[in-house]
This record gives C-alpha cells, structure tokens and sequence, in this order.
C-alpha cells in the first residue's frame, strides 16, 4: 500500500495513463543519460546525439496530433519531458522547449491544413525550432518590434535583426514576428505585427554570431540577420496584423513548459 501511495505522489491525479506513462518513460531516460549530460557541462557541446535520442522515442511529437506523426499528449506531455530533461542538461532541455513553443504551438493554434502537414510531421521526427521576438533595441517590450516584413505579391520581403535567440543556427524552422503596419491605429490595437515561418535556408536570412552564455551550456544563442529575406506568403500564421495574438499564446505555453 505504502509503494502505491508513493507512486501516486510522484504524479498528478488529472493525467492520463499516457501521461503517467510518459513519465515513467522520460524519468528512466533521464536516470540513464545522467553521465553524458555531466560530460556536456565540461566540454560546452550541443546535445545533438541526445536529441536523436528524444526525437527516436518520439517525444518531439508530445503536443503535435496523431494525424500529423505526433502523440498528442498537449501542453502537459511537453512539460513531462521537459521536467525529466532538465536533469540531464539544459542544452537538451532548452533545444526541446524553445522548439515546442518556437514553432508547434503556433502552428497548431493558428496553421492552416497546409502548413500543419508540411512542417509538423518533421518537427515530430526531430527538426528543432527558434522563436524570433527580441531585438537589438527591443527586450521585453515587444510591441516595439522593429524587424519589418513587407508584402511584395506573393511574398513578404523582411528586414531587420533579432538577438538572444536559442537554437540559432541549429533549428530547421524560425517562428518570427515583425511588423507590416505602421498605421498608428493598428499599433493601438495591436494589429501592426504579423507571424511567420522563416525555414532556415531562406536566401537572405544567416546567423550573424553566436553569444557566449554564463549559463545554458552548450545551447546555442545568437543574433541573426534578415537582410531583404524572400519568404512565401504562404508562410504567414493566421492573418496580417494577427501577430501579436499568436505571440502572446506562445508566451503563455513557453511559461508552462520553464516552470516545469
């Protein structure tokens, strides 16, 4: 009796059995790469072969539904696996939250069919993400930002730099926000932001530098430069001027998954 109220005490009594399950899973994983997140505290390096890791046991897919490769277990199997990473080190936990909320939350919320299909299924098997807000001369007052994207037909032409963001360099997919109105009014009402999906071979788009972190070994943090980077329109989340709104979505989900 005493084993069962224990194990019961190391969960939530709202999860699932898929849930209790994948912590049980993402514990026992922990326990045993306990050695190698040790040796990435000394030698500085990006978890690459834990992440191949992660993303075998599928669990890149924890908020991402079934029909797109995922395992659908939400917000609250993303804080599971995060919780049990951030034991192992916080390259493997910082590269595993940022793509969560830099990228999957944004899609699944605001993605039409279209682009859930094509990038979903690839950030289910591993392809990690970064989240663009912050600026040179822009922190936590991101209504600020100043990076423009401008619509040239069936393109948005963008301009500008971020700084601070994780994973520059190693994620496949950007979310970025930048701003396509400069109409007083649509800033009042916070209409003057719009979110995209910048992959990260667009012509244009490079990583300026990489920062050097008093904390967060081995995760790479950096600036990077949109100097008249082409995109597809096709590649806007939600409507023009809907920014903010999926900007402060993810903020919400990213807060949940720190916490854990």
């Amino acid at each position: 009796m005493l084993k069962m109220v224990l194990k019961m005490m190391e969960t939530y009594p709202w999860w699932s059995e898929e849930q209790k399950k994948l912590a049980e899973e993402t514990k026992k994983f922990a326990d045993g790469n306990l050695p190698r997140g040790e040796e990435i505290a000394w030698t500085r390096e990006f978890p690459s072969d834990l992440l191949r890791k992660v993303a075998a046991e599928g669990w890149f897919g924890a908020p991402i539904p079934k029909q797109y490769g995922g395992i659908n277990l939400g917000v609250s199997g993303c804080s599971i696996v995060a919780e049990e990473l951030s034991r192992v080190c916080s390259a493997l936990t910082g590269a595993y939250s940022v793509t969560m909320f830099g990228g999957v939350e944004q899609l699944i919320k605001f993605g039409n069919e279209a682009q859930k299909k094509r990038w979903l299924p690839k950030i289910a098997k591993g392809m990690l993400g970064g989240i663009c807000i912050t600026e040179p001369g822009v922190g936590s007052d991101a209504a600020s930002i100043e990076t423009t994207a401008t619509r040239k037909g069936d393109e948005y032409v963008l301009n500008g730099k971020k700084r601070f963001i994780t994973n520059a360099g190693v994620a496949g997919i950007y979310c970025l926000y930048a701003k396509t109105s400069d109409r007083p009014e649509d800033k009042a009402q916070y209409k003057h932001l719009s979110a995209f999906i910048v992959e990260k071979e667009t012509p244009g788009f490079s990583v300026e530098k990489i920062n050097e972190l008093g904390g967060w070994v081995g995760l790479p943090n950096g600036y990077l430069d949109f100097n008249d980077a082409r995109i597809p329109a096709a590649n806007r989340l939600g409507e023009e001027g809907d920014g903010w709104k999926v900007l402060d979505d993810g903020l919400n989900f990213e807060r949940n998954l720190f916490a854990a």
